[in-house]
């Protein structure tokens, strides 16, 4: 999943990879996969919680209060 988070004043916020040999330097939407372990709501998975998850881990924002609004625009392989 990618995700891309603009603010409240409409900037946008992205990456910056720093650490991987591939594309060293170069910016990034923050991206990762849904973990079953974590990312379940209710016993089924939940998209909307692995992205908020994924930007809480690769930003520092807090998921349940700094991420109002989410939107999806598309699901693959989800149930």
């Amino acid at each position: 999943m990618g995700s891309m988070v603009i603010t409240a004043d409409n900037k946008w916020i992205i990456g910056r990879r720093l650490k991987t040999y591939d594309f060293q330097d170069q910016y990034t939407l923050f991206a990762g996969y849904m973990d079953p372990g974590r990312d379940v709501i209710n016993s089924k998975p939940d998209p909307f919680f692995a992205v908020k998850s994924e930007i809480e881990e690769e930003t520092g924002l807090d998921k349940d209060r700094g991420i109002c609004n989410s939107l999806c625009l598309g699901l693959h392989g989800v149930d």
